[in-house]
C-alpha cells in the first residue's frame, strides 16, 4: 500500500522502541506505593530513579520534536488506530487510516508531542496499529 513505506514503518518502530524503554524503566523503577500518594510520587520523581525516568521520556519527546509535522500527525495517528483496534476491523487499511486521521483535530506538533507522550501504553498502541495498517 502506498501510504505505508518503509520508512513510515521504521519510524513508527522507532518510536516503539523508545516507548518501551520508558515503560519498563518507570516499571522496574517505580515504587509500588507511588499510586496511593502524591507526596510519595513527588518524591519518587525527585529522586535518582524518577530522574532515569524523566531522561528516558525525554529522549522520545526529543525525537518526536526533532520530526516533522506530518510525521507526528502520522505517528499519532497510528497511535489512536492502535488504541481500540477492535473499532477498525474489517476495513480497509487506506480507508481506515483517513478515517482516524480525518477524525482528529490538529493544534501544534508540541501538542501532539506531547499527546503521544503522555499515552500509556504507547508502544503497544503503535503495535496494534501498525498491525492493523498491513491487514
Amino acid at each position: 500500500m502506498a501510504f505505508l513505506t518503509y520508512e513510515k514503518v521504521s519510524l513508527v518502530k522507532q518510536v516503539i522502541e523508545l516507548a518501551e524503554n520508558c515503560r519498563l524503566i518507570g516499571e522496574k523503577m517505580q515504587p509500588e506505593s507511588v499510586p496511593g500518594s502524591m507526596e510519595k510520587f513527588m518524591e519518587f520523581l525527585e529522586s535518582e530513579d524518577g530522574k532515569k525516568m524523566e531522561l528516558e521520556e525525554n529522549k522520545l519527546k526529543d525525537f518526536l520534536m526533532n520530526r516533522s509535522y506530518e510525521e507526528v500527525k502520522f505517528i499519532q495517528t497510528v497511535m489512536y488506530l492502535g488504541r481500540d483496534p477492535e473499532d477498525y476491523e474489517n476495513t480497509l487499511p487506506e480507508l481506515l487510516y483517513s478515517e482516524v486521521f480525518l477524525s482528529l483535530s490538529w493544534v501544534s506538533k508540541e501538542a501532539e508531542v506531547n499527546q503521544i507522550v503522555g499515552k500509556a501504553p504507547l508502544g503497544d498502541y503503535l503495535k496494534s496499529g501498525l498491525k492493523l495498517l498491513n491487514s
